[in-house]
């Protein structure tokens, strides 16, 4: 290894004396050229780096006698061309990397004599066409790498001898149109991206032949509609990305054939309107990407023939009504998405097929009340997302809407116009861990509010109007791990407000009106890590307020009234993080008294 030196050039019988050398690393040197014969003495050589370079030109005959080369590394140099020839002698080449130079033309018999080459990388060039007989010799060739130049149009016969390739990048070039034939010969390839080019249609026959194709990219594209059978052949595709086009239409058509796709990405282009049973041939498609397009409604048989389908994005529409039998057909085990739509209301029968479902996410909608069906056959829900909506009441109508979800761990309530709790709201959730009322407009906690969430892990309760707090309101909360009461309006926390909380590790209180913290307040939290008071107005403080945290680790006290003195840090024995005065402080300012 020779490398990071300043070397500039290479005289050739330079390494005469190395003839049984296996790897030579030159690579981050300062090599303009590459002269002829300069390798000819390695007869062993196997493995050559020249990569990281300010190699411009390199002689045809540079690697003459590297008979036994396999790998070559090219690339971070200045190359402009390839020439005839230039790889002629290395016939057992097996990887040869020639991006990230400046690459403007290679010459039709530049990789000739290279029938052992299975990896060649030409990315981040400058290539904008490329002679049709270029890679006609590279016949056990398996990857080709293109992608990252200014290629425009893609000759018919290109690809026409590459039998073997698996993987073909294409993306991020200017390529506009796909003829029929271009990828015909192309029958072994399991990977294509034309990703970020700027095609604006498929013709019917352009993927016909790539039966053993497993993905395709065509996303970051202008396409503007899907017409009838555009990707019939495709037999073995498992992924199709169509996401951030400009599709406004899908024919009925379509997607025939595609028995074996898993995931199809169709986000972020136009669509309008679904027509019942486009989806009839994806029996086997388990994740739908329909976020971010301008779909209204969701008809009946819309979904049809989708039958294993676990995940379903259709958040980011305008869609204002479901359809009764809208998922009928749809056994979603895991996730749907109908999250920034405009609905006001859960139907009835709108989930009721969608028994095996986990997750539910309905945020950023209109809804103003769930019917007390709505959710009644989504025995199987684990979580769900009701925030940002206009629900204005938890009462006990809405809770009798939820109250079939017994496997419940989930539920997030947050940005709703709800202002007081149910009494006893939550007893049947006794599986529930994660509950988010942030932003309610609930002013007001009785000591039953939370009654039944024995597992609870998280509560956030922040950015509400909760000026008291009764003692014994979380009493029951044994296994609470993090308690969010930021941005309320609480006065005065008591000796007995978090009492029972014995595994609580995160505690927030920052941004209240709190003038006085009683000194035994904290003594039950003998777990907790992370404690912030900050933004509060705090007069005085008791040395023994945090006798009881010997395993806190970060304390959060600025914006206060109050003058903190060493003696109260004293029991913090593991306190890593102090931040007091605006600013996170040094804790040897308070170790004289500590």
């Amino acid at each position: 290894y020779i490398y990071y030196n300043n070397i500039r050039s290479i005289q050739p019988f330079s390494f005469s004396r190395f003839n049984d050398l296996s790897k030579l690393s030159l690579s981050k040197n300062k090599l303009e050229k590459i002269e002829a014969n300069t390798f000819s003495f390695f007869k062993s050589l196997e493995q050559l780096w020249l990569y990281s370079n300010i190699i411009e030109w390199i002689d045809p005959k540079s690697f003459l006698g590297l008979a036994n080369l396999k790998i070559l590394y090219l690339y971070l140099n200045k190359l402009k061309t390839v020439d005839s020839m230039t790889f002629s002698d290395l016939t057992n080449l097996e990887e040869l990397r020639l991006d990230q130079n400046s690459i403007d033309s290679i010459a039709s018999n530049a990789f000739v004599n290279l029938s052992n080459l299975k990896e060649l990388w030409l990315s981040n060039n400058s290539l904008k066409t490329l002679d049709s007989r270029t890679f006609n010799n590279l016949a056990n060739l398996q990857m080709l790498f293109l992608s990252n130049n200014q290629i425009e149009c893609l000759d018919s016969q290109m690809f026409s001898n590459l039998k073997s390739l698996e993987k073909l990048a294409l993306n991020d070039n200017q390529i506009q149109s796909i003829s029929a034939n271009t990828f015909s010969s192309l029958t072994n390839l399991k990977e294509l991206l034309l990703s970020n080019n700027k095609l604006k249609s498929i013709d019917s026959a352009s993927f016909a032949n790539l039966k053993e194709l497993v993905e395709l990219r065509l996303d970051y594209n202008q396409i503007e509609s899907l017409d009838s059978q555009c990707f019939i052949g495709l037999a073995s595709i498992k992924l199709l990305f169509l996401d951030n086009n400009e599709i406004a239409s899908i024919h009925y058509d379509s997607f025939l054939d595609l028995n074996n796709l898993n995931e199809l990405k169709l986000d972020c282009n136009k669509i309008r309107i679904i027509e019942s049973r486009t989806f009839r041939s994806l029996i086997n498609l388990e994740e739908l990407w329909l976020n971010q397009n301008q779909i209204a409604s969701i008809d009946d048989n819309c979904f049809f023939g989708l039958s294993n389908l676990k995940k379903l994005h259709l958040d980011n529409n305008k869609i204002e009504l479901i359809n009764d039998n809208a998922f009928d057909e749809l056994k979603i085990e895991e996730e749907l998405e109908r999250n920034d739509n405009k609905l006001k209301e859960n139907q009835e029968r709108s989930f009721k097929k969608l028994r095996s479902l986990k997750f539910l996410w309905l945020p950023n909608n209109q809804i103003e009340l769930t019917s007390s069906l709505a959710f009644s056959h989504l025995l199987k829900l684990e979580k769900l997302s009701l925030a940002y909506n206009q629900i204005e009441c938890l009462d006990e109508k809405f809770f009798r809407s939820l109250e079939s979800l017994k496997d419940l761990t989930e539920i997030y309530l947050n940005n709703n116009r709800s202002c007081a709790l149910y009494d006893k709201a939550f007893a049947d959730f006794s599986n529930l861990q994660v509950l988010n009322l942030s932003c309610t407009e609930i002013s007001s906690l009785d000591s039953n509010s939370f009654d039944g969430l024995e597992n609870l892990n998280v509560l956030d309760l922040s950015k509400n109007k909760i000026f008291h707090i009764f003692a014994g309101t979380f009493a029951k909360l044994v296994n609470l791990r993090k308690l969010v009461l930021s941005n309320n309006q609480i006065e005065q926390v008591d000796s007995q407000t978090f009492c029972g909380l014995a595994n609580l590790r995160v505690l927030w209180l920052n941004n209240n009106r709190i003038r006085e913290v009683h000194e035994n307040t904290f003594a039950s939290l003998g777990s907790l890590k992370d404690l912030d008071l900050s933004d509060n107005q705090i007069e005085n403080m008791s040395i023994h307020t945090f006798f009881s945290l010997s395993c806190l680790e970060k304390l959060t006290l600025y914006k206060n009234r109050f003058k903190l003195c060493g003696s109260m840090l004293r029991p913090l024995i593991k306190l890593k993080y102090l931040s007091y005065n605006s600013q996170q402080n040094n804790l040897n300012e308070f170790a004289d008294h500590m």
